[in-house]
C-alpha cells in the first residue's frame, strides 16, 4: 500500500525546500564560489513539467517529460545533479551538526554538487 500525500502538505514541503535551498545558494554566493544565477522554484516546475496529449484513442493522457525525448535530452542532467545534491544534504544531515554546519566554503562536494545543479538548470 502506498502512501500518499494530501496536496497542502506537499506544497507545504516543496515551499520549505525551495526556501532552504535558496539560503544554500545565498550562502554560496555571498562565501563560497557559485556566480551564477539560480532560481530554485523554476528549477522545481521544471521537474515537475508534464504535456497532455491525445493517444491514438481520442483520450487524453498525462507525458510527463521523460517520456518526451527534447525534454528527457535538457531535464535528465538536471534531474540526476538535483538528485546528487539531495543525497549530499541527506548525507550530511545523517553525519550529524557537525558536518552540516561546517563552514561552507570548506564544504567543497556540497558547493561542487550546488554549483554542477545550477549549471544544468541553466541548460535547461
Amino acid at each position: 500500500m502506498e502512501k500518499t500525500l494530501p496536496d497542502f502538505r506537499l506544497i507545504a514541503l516543496e515551499e520549505k525546500f525551495a526556501i532552504d535551498f535558496t539560503k544554500i545558494c545565498e550562502i554560496s554566493s555571498s562565501y563560497g564560489k557559485l556566480r551564477l544565477y539560480y532560481d530554485i522554484r523554476r528549477m522545481m516546475k521544471l521537474m515537475k513539467l508534464e504535456h497532455k496529449v491525445k493517444d491514438k484513442h481520442g483520450k487524453w493522457e498525462e507525458l510527463y517529460w521523460e517520456k518526451i525525448k527534447p525534454f528527457h535530452f535538457y531535464l535528465n542532467p538536471l534531474k540526476v545533479k538535483y538528485t546528487y545534491m539531495r543525497d549530499e544534504l541527506r548525507h550530511l544531515n545523517e553525519l550529524g551538526p557537525l558536518y552540516y554546519r561546517y563552514p561552507f566554503d570548506r564544504n567543497y562536494q556540497l558547493e561542487r554538487r550546488l554549483i554542477n545543479t545550477i549549471e544544468a538548470d541553466l541548460v535547461a
